[in-house]
């Protein structure tokens, strides 16, 4: 599916749900800029759903295998915590992080090192 970066802005909670079908690919100003995916559950790579007792080597192989792949940025969306991790790559290394989340003071709003003005409301993702 085809769709602008401001309807995936708007909608964004949407969308990701809709990965779980097909790919959505994003659109500004008429040129594809990003694409929304799942993980393959039959890829190597492993199931998209991250186990408690290895998460975080599962959150680091998986990291290192975009970076590879020039993966710019790298969303983890954490419905335990309630928290979007936000990570700017390049093929060695993470230039930059921040976490986003609905408590504990975090920022609200889940906002693209990439695409200048994309946010992403996180009460649209985290509904109650």
């Amino acid at each position: 599916m085809i769709v602008n970066s401001t309807e995936v802005q708007n909608n964004f909670g949407k969308y990701l749900l809709m990965t779980l079908k097909e790919d959505i690919i994003i659109t500004k100003n008429g040129e594809k800029v990003a694409k929304l995916s799942a993980i393959d559950n039959d890829s190597p790579e492993g199931d998209p759903i991250l186990s408690q007792s290895t998460g975080g080597k599962d959150l680091l192989k998986k990291m290192d295998l975009y970076m590879e792949s020039g993966v710019k940025e790298y969303w983890v969306v954490n419905p335990i915590t309630r928290e979007v991790s936000v990570y700017m790559l390049d093929k060695e290394t993470v230039n930059d992080n921040i976490t986003f989340g609905l408590a504990n003071g975090l920022k609200s709003a889940a906002a693209s090192f990439i695409f200048k003005g994309l946010t992403v409301d996180l009460n649209s993702i985290f509904m109650e």
